[in-house]
């Protein structure tokens, strides 16, 4: 069975303009007099399912109405740097999803994210060597916290992610003078390995094959998990269909 998905766009500036799914599910775009785009919606329906309503000068979405308008987004930025502070969505005047950005370091990483909604009342932190790499993560509510390790080598490869691997900084190995990732030992045990074409592109995962591709190196076929992907490309080897 094909699944197509397919693009379609204005014939002015070139913007897209609907999106059409295999369900026969269209969305339509709308924009402003500024070329931003305002609304998406369900072209069949009419069902809004976002109403973008105030940008900042950034152009940072400042509020949106989601669900066809049954939620309120209200979205706050630094006006230094444009980068977010808050994020609060509301139903009927409760508060659903409210996040606090609280933290960024001197170089604009973010370090804290707090969610103040009562069910939920946890934190986010993260943690950065000097090179702006993240080597932990962790999020914590009450008296429990769950935390990931990252490390790296010299040349910013990964060695470990200690949600993936085990907690060793060997669990992550590459092919001999390459950045190509050889094998993974796994958190829950096992090792995953992985293979390559001679251009370097990832085929194998496994020992299975999983992609295959075409001259100019874009994949044209992946299998996973028994589900399988075609994708084809048009003269200017931009992907014009996926199925």
């Amino acid at each position: 069975m094909n699944y197509v998905v397919s693009t379609q766009y204005d014939g002015n500036y070139g913007r897209p303009k609907a999106m059409v799914y295999p369900n026969d599910l269209t969305l339509e775009y709308e924009y402003n007099s500024n070329g931003y785009a305002t609304k998406l919606k369900n072209a069949q329906s009419g069902y809004v399912y976002q109403h973008i309503t105030a940008q900042d000068a950034w152009g940072n979405i400042s509020s949106a109405n989601v669900a066809d308008d049954t939620a309120e987004g209200t979205y706050t930025y630094s006006r230094r740097t444009g980068q977010m502070l808050s994020s609060l969505v509301e139903v009927g005047g409760q508060t659903i999803h409210y996040l606090d950005y609280t933290d960024y370091d001197s170089y604009g990483n973010i370090k804290r994210i707090s969610n103040s909604v009562s069910s939920i009342n946890a934190t986010e932190n993260y943690s950065y060597d000097s090179l702006h790499r993240l080597t932990h993560s962790s999020i914590s509510k009450g008296a429990t916290s769950i935390g990931i390790d990252y490390g790296y080598d010299a040349v910013g490869n990964l060695l470990k992610k200690t949600d993936y691997s085990t907690n060793s900084n060997s669990a992550y190995k590459y092919v001999a003078n390459s950045n190509k990732l050889n094998s993974v030992a796994l958190k829950q045990g096992g090792t995953a390995t992985f293979g390559y074409d001679n251009k370097g592109n990832l085929t194998h995962r496994n020992n299975t094959r999983e992609v295959i591709y075409n001259v100019f190196n874009k994949p044209t076929n992946i299998t996973r998990l028994g589900s399988e992907v075609d994708l084809t490309y048009g003269a200017d080897i931009m992907r014009v269909k996926q199925q």
